[in-house]
């Protein structure tokens, strides 16, 4: 009889843990869609910045421009990529 109960009381311990587990796998399997979204957008965001930087890469290369204007271009394409490499350091 106190078998059954010993067993008993392990099949409980492990039914709890079982729950457990459950619990803990479903909050880590939101966080993940959550990450996942994160993700998404910065890559998105990214993509956006890299298309801004092409394109200010060729007005860069307009030979009407002042030095003035090539600097503060340059100054802007600077701060582009700074934004560009925080978002590869958030993925």
């Amino acid at each position: 009889m106190q078998e059954l109960e010993l067993l008993q009381q392990k099949l409980d311990a492990l039914i709890r843990r079982f729950s457990a587990l459950q619990a803990e796998n479903e909050r880590l399997e939101k966080s993940r869609q959550q990450l996942s979204g994160v993700i998404t957008g910065q890559q998105q965001k990214l993509e956006q910045l890299e298309t801004l930087l092409r394109s200010q890469s060729v007005a860069l290369g307009a030979a009407d421009m002042t030095g003035e204007q090539k600097e503060q271009l340059r100054q802007h394409l600077e701060q582009l990529i700074g934004e560009i490499d925080k978002n590869i350091e958030m993925l």
